[in-house]
C-alpha cells in the first residue's frame, strides 16, 4: 500500500511540483534517513544539515525526473552527500579556532559536556564494531534492523532468505556484535 501512495506522491510531485506531496515524503523518509545520516556521520548537527540537503536534491530530482522508489533515490542522495562530506572534511586542514574551541569546552565542563564526548566515543566504538563483523550480512542486518528499525520480516525479504532464518542471523550479528564491543572495552581500560 505504502508503494502505490509513494507512486501517486511522486506523480502529483512531478506533474503539478505540488509541495504538499513532497511534504509527505519528507514525512514518511525524514526518520529513517536521519538514523543512517546519524550512524553514519560524526555528530547529530551534521546529520541534520546532511538531511535537508537530502530533501532539496530530492525535490528538485523528482521535479524533473520520473523516479519509481523515493526510498532508494533518499538512500542514494544520502550515500554521495556522506561521501562527498568525508572528501571535503580530509582536505580541510585543523585550525587552531578549532583546537581552542575545543579547550575551551572541555575547560567549561559542566557534566553535560561530559556526558556527550561519552556517548560519543561509545557510538564511535560501535560504528567501529560494527564495520569489523565478519560479514557483510551480519553489518546489514544491524543496520537495517536497529538503525533504520526494519522488521525481521522486512529484512528477510531483501536477504531472500525466510523470517526464522533471518531472526538467527540477527541473533548472532548482535552476540558477535556484543562480543567486540567488549572486546575493545577491555582492551580500553587494560
Amino acid at each position: 500500500m505504502r508503494e502505490k501512495d509513494d507512486k501517486f506522491i511522486l506523480y502529483r510531485i512531478y506533474h503539478f511540483q505540488d509541495p504538499i506531496a513532497f511534504e509527505e515524503l519528507y514525512r514518511r523518509y525524514s526518520p529513517k534517513i536521519l538514523r543512517y545520516l546519524v550512524f553514519k556521520l560524526p555528530t547529530q548537527a551534521d546529520a541534520e544539515d546532511t538531511l535537508s540537503e537530502v530533501f532539496a536534491k530530492a525535490w528538485d530530482y523528482t521535479r524533473t525526473t520520473k523516479v519509481d522508489k523515493v526510498g532508494g533515490l533518499l538512500t542514494t542522495i544520502a550515500k554521495r552527500l556522506i561521501a562527498n562530506y568525508y572528501v571535503s572534511r580530509s582536505r580541510k586542514p585543523l585550525h587552531s579556532t578549532d583546537t581552542e574551541f575545543f579547550e575551551e569546552s572541555l575547560v567549561s565542563d559542566s557534566g553535560k559536556e561530559a556526558r556527550m564526548i561519552q556517548v560519543s566515543a561509545e557510538m564511535t566504538i560501535i560504528k567501529k564494531c560494527i564495520t569489523e563483523l565478519p560479514s557483510k550480512e551480519y553489518r546489514e542486518v544491524i543496520v537495517k534492523r536497529f538503525l533504520e528499525k526494519e522488521s525481521i520480516s522486512d529484512i528477510a525479504d531483501h536477504l531472500g532468505k525466510t523470517s526464522n532464518n533471518t531472526r538467527v542471523i540477527v541473533h548472532r550479528a548482535i552476540k558477535k556484535l556484543q562480543e567486540l564491543i567488549q572486546e575493545k572495552n577491555n582492551g580500553q581500560y587494560d
